[in-house]
């Protein structure tokens, strides 16, 4: 259902504009593009004013800052940091560290571009770095170990022992042997803040878990056609006492970009026991370990991409701080892959649990374990007031088109309060934004909606896109975005011309790195040996 008043719409967004402008104020923490550096290998003087690199090995095959290179990541403009294979017998395992910044807020938002161009079994990550405490931040907000070409947009909560009086830098590792490269520009970092005219949702945001392994056993197996698993979380790691109203689980880079699971089941309860007291596992919960308010929270679909992947429960559940935490997820998909997603964890000594199967649902026991995923609860005030709506997804699909391939982004709301529209934004980077559409919401009503939004000029690549919902009286909630990516190349059918990195011809006798043109005008890499 689609509705659109261009005359009010025009109002509308004025309006909002300025609203909005007074209820938050959002601070730069860190903007690196750059545009400030000279081309060059960058420094290993250590500093924390300026950008620098740690090299521990291939001194001569290290980061530096260019405009262009073999390993440009598709978003990259101007000035870029790269770093790429020469030729050299040793491992590149080279750190480049930005300069320190301080946040005042618990809460910061991090965006960058990045490229992975992978030949062997090595990897690039990014994480936040605590200068002050001389340690990692949580898990990794990039991790990959295959060819990437994409943009990060996050938060990060700081929690525990990484607090506002702490300095804090991005790091970006790349370990590497043979391997081609890797590139990285448009550095964001950002906290906003609550001006006078109030906004947000001052909700608690608890995370739990740090640990980088990951498994796909615990939530969701993708690997089998059916399964469910439990988990247990002490009061004493919650510590928060309110209505949950979102679960996230971390999911590794190693992941597929999308993986969707359909008929995904969510149950919350609380318990007194602090693990599951068997080797065995009972699947009926309710019966064997929740001691009270056993309640489904979650029924439907979970598009599972890199990175914290947030589930807003159709029902909240309203936690005590007294009991422990207890929660079910049943996969009951259907369907399976061998490229599913993996969840990063950290052990928790028989706090896990889990059974999978073809064909049909696992009524049987399952296998304790102590594989508990890293997750984040976001916990409001049990007296607060509703949401103004409840979102249940957010996707969207390609739209074939014999001249140029359209978007068709669409999302189903559970319930409207006092809901005035929506905002479709479009982005080519994942964290500069142009609005593309306004969709009129339906005020109040406890009826599920459909709506969509047509993007008319999606670009060639990964296209990124986010809604934004905004009710009578100024008040707006922003969802986390979606990625798409367009194709409109067509398909390849010969090859035009084979070059090596610098653009010249070579024959079938050539070895080495490899660029292939083909004829619908796609590139792609090969390594040639004897």
């Amino acid at each position: 259902m689609k509705k659109i008043n261009n005359i009010k719409n025009l109002i509308i967004t004025l309006c909002v504009l300025f609203l909005t402008t007074s209820l938050i104020s959002q601070t730069t923490l860190l903007d690196e593009d750059f545009s400030s550096m000279t081309t060059g290998y960058v420094t290993q003087s250590v500093s924390t004013s300026n950008n620098y690199q740690v090299v521990n090995n291939c001194t001569y095959e290290t980061w530096e800052v260019t405009t262009s290179h073999s390993e440009e990541c598709s978003s990259c403009t101007g000035r870029f940091a790269a770093i790429e294979w020469y030729g050299s017998s040793c491992t590149q395992d080279n750190v480049f560290i930005t300069k320190e910044f301080s946040p005042s807020e618990t809460t910061i938002s991090i965006s960058f571009d990045y490229l992975f161009d992978h030949y062997s079994a090595d990897y690039f990550e990014v994480y936040l770095y605590n200068n002050t405490d001389g340690s990692q931040v949580g898990v990794d907000l990039v991790y990959v170990t295959l060819d990437t070409d994409a943009s990060f947009s996050g938060s990060v909560n700081l929690t525990g022992n990484n607090s506002t009086s702490d300095n804090y830098t991005l790091r970006f590792h790349y370990y590497g042997k043979y391997d081609y490269g890797a590139s990285f520009d448009n550095i964001l970092v950002t906290e906003s803040s609550s001006g006078g005219g109030g906004g947000g949702s001052g909700n608690t945001e608890v995370s739990i878990g740090t640990g980088t392994s990951e498994s796909g056993l615990v939530p969701s197996y993708g690997y089998y056609d059916y399964s469910w698993s439990g988990m247990i979380y002490l009061q004493s790691e919650i510590a928060t006492e309110g209505e949950i109203e979102t679960i996230s689980f971390y999911v590794d880079a190693s992941s597929p970009s999308s993986y969707s699971m359909d008929n995904q089941k969510i149950y919350i309860g609380h318990t007194t026991i602090t693990e599951f007291p068997n080797s065995s596992v009972q699947e009926d919960f309710s019966s064997n370990y929740a001691t009270s308010d056993w309640t489904l929270v979650y029924d439907g679909t979970i598009d599972w991409s890199p990175g914290w992947e947030d589930i807003t429960l159709t029902t909240k559940f309203e936690y005590n701080n007294t009991d422990n935490l207890l929660i079910k997820i049943e996969n009951r998909d259907g369907d399976y892959s061998f490229s599913y997603p993996e969840f990063d964890y950290t052990s928790s000594t028989r706090r896990g649990g889990y059974n999978y199967q073809d064909n049909s649902y696992p009524t049987t026991t399952g296998d304790r374990t102590n594989i508990r995923p890293n997750i984040k609860f976001s916990i409001g005030s049990s007296s607060g007031g509703a949401l103004p709506i409840t979102l249940i997804s957010f996707h969207g699909k390609i739209i074939e088109d014999e001249i140029q391939p359209k978007t068709n982004i669409e999302w189903v709301v559970a319930s409207q309060i006092n809901n005035e529209y929506f905002v479709v934004e479009h982005s080519i980077d994942g964290y500069v934004w142009e609005e593309v559409d306004i969709i009129m919401g339906d005020g109040t009503t406890s009826e599920f909606m459909s709506y969509e939004s047509i993007h008319e000029d999606p670009i060639n690549g990964y296209n990124y896109y986010r809604l934004t919902q905004v009710d009578y009286d100024g008040q707006y909630e922003t969802f986390k975005p979606i990625s798409l990516f367009v194709n409109s190349f067509g398909e390849r059918e010969f090859i035009v011309r084979k070059t090596n990195l610098i653009g010249q011809d070579v024959n079938e006798h050539y070895c080495g790195p490899l660029l292939i043109i083909w004829n619908n005008g796609e590139v792609t890499r090969e390594y040639k040996v004897k």
